[in-house]
């Protein structure tokens, strides 16, 4: 079968990290997008690979700095992660935590989609330079799915199209509530959220068609 791969962690000690996944014994898995800002990241990347129920495979996680410094390392077994309570398995990392998601990957297809915001509110108004806006989606089941790229001052952004796995994003349910969620980024202080919302799939392409 196959499975699917996505990680999280909390309390690292660094801001921007990137994690490289190999299978034990050197075979590269893949290498997540650099998670800025923020000491408890969710990578949207996700790794699809074939397993073999209750073979032994082994999973060498390393967690890095955005300079390439090493931030830690661990190795998980994946039928363990999948035995675990909800498919996750948590491993401590210095004073933090790594934890590993796995599912079973269903070819699903790929949704496409793009968002664009009119007359956001500024969230720096008391500022010269206006909002950095970007969006993330997030699920119930797996957290942060997708991070848009930021838009610097601009309150009338049209994002980038983005694409997400239908079974990372909903399990292939079209009808499954998704939160989309519009952040201002501050390079010197947390983010400052701007609004969400909640859609589906379905809901998405109704008011496509009824736009179009």
């Amino acid at each position: 079968m196959k499975v699917q791969l996505s990680l999280s962690a909390i309390d690292l000690p660094n801001l921007n990290s990137v994690v490289e996944v190999k299978f034990l014994g050197g075979d590269e898995i893949g290498v997540t997008e650099v998670a800025s800002d923020t000491p408890s990241p969710t990578w949207s990347k996700t790794f699809i690979f074939d397993y073999d129920d209750g073979a032994f495979v082994g999973l060498n996680v390393d967690v890095l700095g955005d300079d390439g410094q090493k931030i830690g390392k661990e190795i998980f077994d994946v039928s363990s992660i999948i035995g675990a309570k909800g498919g996750a398995e948590a491993k401590q990392m210095g004073n933090g935590v790594i934890i590993a998601h796995l599912s079973e990957y269903v070819e699903t297809g790929t949704f496409e989609f793009q968002f664009e915001g009119k007359k956001l509110e500024d969230a720096e108004k008391w500022f010269f330079n206006k909002s950095d806006p970007y969006f993330v989606v997030e699920t119930v089941e797996s957290g942060e799915v997708y991070r848009s790229e930021t838009l610097r001052d601009n309150l009338n952004p049209t994002w980038s199209a983005g694409i997400v796995a239908l079974m990372t994003l909903c399990g292939g349910d079209l009808d499954k509530i998704f939160t989309v969620t519009t952040h201002d980024e501050n390079s010197q202080d947390e983010d400052e959220k701007m609004g969400s919302f909640e859609t589906s799939v379905n809901k998405m392409i109704s008011g496509a068609q009824g736009s179009g």
